[in-house]
């Protein structure tokens, strides 16, 4: 019944179809609120909000159904997808690091002037920046991989 059911897609097609489902229930919401209830004394031409409702229902239904054929389809696929979320959690982390060698100033009291005090560096910028570039090419090879999949799967 739904164009989901009747459509042979990829997994990409059907995530770039989830995105757009999204964002017709995302423009849909306000206007049911807004068409529930007005003054008698606005002529603005309005969709009823029961023929809203109806379709936000489709939608999310077709969503529902649109979801879970992707996360069928993606099954053997699983484990790098949530790889890259993980890589992509290490690699926020080692950009956070401060990697500075500059010493700290301390304040000592109000009026004179902070104490510098050396500080050790355990990751230097260098290994930093190297840390970083690893782990975005493992991002960007598993990012391949999964689209390469997504483009030839069916859902």
């Amino acid at each position: 019944s739904s164009r989901i059911q009747r459509t042979t897609m990829n997994i990409a097609q059907a995530l770039k179809e989830k995105n757009r489902l999204l964002k017709k229930i995302k423009e849909i919401i306000p206007q049911i609120t807004v068409n529930n209830r007005y003054r008698t004394d606005d002529t603005t031409k309005r969709e009823s909000s029961d023929n809203l409702l109806k379709a936000y229902r489709v939608y999310i239904l077709e969503l529902a159904e649109l979801k879970q054929k992707i996360a069928i389809a993606s099954g053997p696929i699983q484990s790098k997808i949530a790889l890259i979320g993980l890589l992509t959690e290490y690699k926020t982390t080692v950009e956070s690091l401060n990697s500075s060698e500059l010493p700290d100033n301390i304040p000592v009291a109000y009026g004179t002037n902070p104490k510098e005090v050396p500080v050790v560096v355990i990751i230097k910028n260098l290994k930093k920046q190297e840390l970083i570039a690893e782990t975005k090419i493992k991002i960007d090879q598993l990012q391949d991989e999964i689209d390469n999949f997504n483009a030839i799967t069916q859902v």
